[in-house]
């Protein structure tokens, strides 16, 4: 069986409760990303498209200004209406608590959907569209609508394809799989544009970002393949830049010759609370990692949150690390 044939079923599934429903919450997790944005955005016209009453929810302050220009970004609100949703569906979140302030309208909805790609993910809506080995959440979604027959329209693809090309690294991920290339082939047919998606994505960064990039490239240090660095709050205010516009820090130190792990540490909101993005090659779990600090992800893409001074952060991070390593050795 191709492995998108499993999503034919959860489709007309899907699709049955649509039909039920009239009001529609779409929101994700916490801090969204490329592929976040760009399945809640898709899910957002398309079911609009079917004439839903569709309300996409983010805390305005989290979202990343490079992707203000995908359709429907200015329609994004953090205003809860006093009314119960018919639907709410939780997107690329591996659970509710990874919906932050939006888990309240979660948890009142009449029906709830979950769709996500995390390994992690707990299942835990009315219907769980969960799929780990698809490149991203955008892929499912793209596959969903598909099946559907009803059709996938211009704003539609240019969503998913940015969710798509951002979760994959521009398909250099160990993720990127040969659906994921007819996907993205059938999204530039229904007009996406790929150089232009490439330059509002990659090359649109504010000279502020930039700067900050090498104050925390000049901070990085490394020991038996754990490679880190940092930034604080005092960082991001001197540079004016906000945390969203960090996302990619990391995979700058994951670039550096010899990283096994590359860890970024971000203050958050005290210097004695750190908010932690790992990475690795493939060698490291770093999904494994994180949960060993309630944290979760992706084998080669992860996050935890940890306490103390960074010293003491980072010595926390370099001893698991190091006891993963040894426990894999041993096996």
């Amino acid at each position: 069986m191709n492995k998108t044939d499993r999503l034919k079923p959860r489709s007309k599934e899907f699709f049955e409760l649509i039909k039920k429903v009239e009001t529609v919450a779409v929101a994700g997790h916490v801090h969204p990303d490329g592929d976040c944005l760009g399945a809640m955005l898709g899910l957002k016209h398309f079911l609009e498209s079917q004439g839903k009453k569709v309300t996409v929810f983010a805390d305005l302050s989290d979202l990343p200004e490079n992707y203000s220009f995908l359709p429907g970004f200015s329609s994004i609100t953090e205003i809860v209406p006093d009314f119960v949703f018919d639907l709410f569906i939780a997107v690329d979140a591996p659970n509710s608590r990874r919906l932050g302030k939006f888990e309240a309208i979660f948890k009142q909805a009449r029906y709830t959907v979950n769709i996500d790609h995390h390994p992690d993910n707990e299942q835990f809506a009315d219907i769980n569209i969960v799929f780990e080995d698809f490149s991203s959440t955008s892929e499912i979604v793209f596959w969903l609508f598909k099946y559907s027959g009803l059709g996938i329209n211009p704003d539609i693809a240019q969503c998913l394809y940015v969710g798509i090309v951002t979760d994959t690294g521009r398909f250099q991920y160990s993720n990127t799989g040969a659906s994921t290339f007819e996907v993205a082939r059938q999204l530039v047919e229904t007009g996406v544009v790929p150089v232009a998606i490439f330059r509002k994505v990659y090359e649109n960064v504010k000279p502020e970002v930039l700067r900050l990039l090498g104050v925390v490239l000049e901070r990085v240090k490394s020991l038996d393949g754990f490679f880190w660095s940092y930034f604080t709050l005092e960082d991001l205010e001197k540079f004016n830049v906000s945390a969203a516009e960090t996302e990619n820090f990391v995979d700058y130190i994951r670039s550096i010759r010899g990283v096994r792990v590359a860890a970024l540490f971000k203050s958050l909101g005290s210097k004695q609370k750190w908010k932690v993005s790992l990475r690795s090659r493939g060698e490291v779990n770093v999904q494994k990692l994180s949960a060993r600090f309630n944290g979760g992800g992706h084998y080669e893409a992860a996050g935890c949150e940890v306490s103390g001074s960074l010293d003491e952060a980072v010595e926390l991070i370099f001893k698991a690390y190091l006891e993963q390593i040894n426990e894999a050795e041993v096996s």
